[in-house]
C-alpha cells in the first residue's frame, strides 16, 4: 500500500521520527552570538556544490545577520555551537521581492574552509547536485514533506555566570504534499499548510523557522508497517501568512529556486 493512501494523522510517530532524524544532521539554527542578549536569526540547511559549502537560508535572514561582525550556527541537537566571522564568507542573495510575501527571499553564505571540519564533527552537508537529480526523478505530488525549523517561541535562555545561553530546538511539521505550486522564470514556489488541532502543538508563530529546509520523503509500507526509503531536499521556507481560523500558510522557495538559480549563482559567483 502506498503512502499517498493513508491519511496523515493514521501514520505512526516512528514514521515521522525517521523522517526528521534524516534530515535533521543537515539542518541548523542562526543565533546572534553575543553572550548577555542572544538571539535567534533564523535556521539554515547545511548546503555544498562542487566544494563550496555554506548555509542556505532566507535572503531576510542574510540581511539581519549581516548587521553583526559574527554569527553563531547552533549544530545538531543544541549541544554544539560555531561562531562565524562575516568578514570570512561570501554572500549570495536574489534581490527583494515586491512584497515580503511575494518572494524572491533566498539566499546562501559561502562558508570558510576553516570552519568546515568543526560543523562535521557533528552534521552534515547535504549535496545539491544529487538532490537536483533526486528532484528530478521523484513525483513531488507524492510522497511525505517535511518543514524543518527553529521557532523563535520554541528558544529558551538560560543566565549562567558571565553569560546567557540560549537553546534552539527544532520543529519538524510533516504533512501531505503542497497543492499550490506557482512556477516562474528564475523562481518557484510551494506553500506548506499548518493546520492547528487540539492533537498537535504548533507555535503561534513560525518567526525564526524563516531559512528551514523543506524536504519530501519516498515511504513504503506494508502491513501497517512503514519506514523512509528516500528524501529530497526541496525549497526552502520564508515567510508565514496570517493565521486564518485553524490554517496558516508557509511560503516556500521549491525546486527551481534551488536547482536552476541557486546553482547558476553558486558557479558564478563562488566558481563552483
Amino acid at each position: 500500500m502506498g503512502i499517498r493512501q493513508v491519511r496523515v494523522r493514521d501514520l505512526p510517530d516512528e514514521l515521522i521520527d525517521e523522517f526528521s532524524a534524516k534530515i535533521a544532521p543537515y539542518s541548523v539554527a542562526i543565533t546572534r552570538l553575543e553572550e548577555n542578549d542572544p538571539r535567534l536569526f533564523g535556521s539554515a540547511v547545511l548546503a555544498q556544490h562542487r566544494g563550496i559549502h555554506g548555509l542556505l537560508t532566507a535572503r531576510h535572514v542574510i540581511e539581519v545577520i549581516r548587521r553583526e561582525p559574527r554569527f553563531c550556527l547552533v549544530l545538531r541537537a543544541g549541544s554544539h555551537r560555531f561562531a562565524v566571522e562575516l568578514d570570512h564568507t561570501t554572500i549570495l542573495k536574489s534581490e527583494t521581492g515586491l512584497s515580503e510575501d511575494s518572494g524572491p527571499d533566498i539566499g546562501f553564505v559561502c562558508l570558510p574552509d576553516y570552519s568546515l571540519g568543526q560543523i562535521r564533527a557533528s552534521n552534515s552537508f547535504v549535496s545539491l547536485e544529487k538532490h537536483r537529480e533526486r528532484a528530478a526523478s521523484l513525483d513531488p505530488s507524492t510522497g511525505l514533506w517535511c518543514l524543518l525549523g527553529c521557532p523563535d517561541e520554541r528558544s529558551s535562555t538560560n543566565s549562567i555566570p558571565g553569560r546567557i545561553e540560549l537553546t534552539a530546538f527544532g520543529l519538524a511539521c510533516v504533512g501531505p504534499p503542497p497543492e499550490n505550486h506557482e512556477d516562474g522564470e528564475d523562481f518557484d514556489y510551494y506553500e506548506m499548510i499548518a493546520q492547528y488541532s487540539d492533537s498537535n502543538d504548533l507555535p503561534n508563530s513560525f518567526g525564526g523557522v524563516s531559512g528551514g529546509g523543506v524536504w519530501q520523503a519516498r515511504a513504503e509500507g506494508c502491513n501497517g508497517v512503514y519506514t523512509i526509503r528516500e528524501v529530497v531536499l526541496r525549497g526552502v521556507a520564508f515567510h508565514e501568512s496570517r493565521r486564518l481560523g485553524n490554517i496558516r500558510a508557509i511560503r516556500c522557495h521549491g525546486s527551481k529556486s534551488l536547482y536552476h538559480w541557486l546553482l547558476r549563482k553558486i558557479e558564478s559567483e563562488c566558481g563552483a
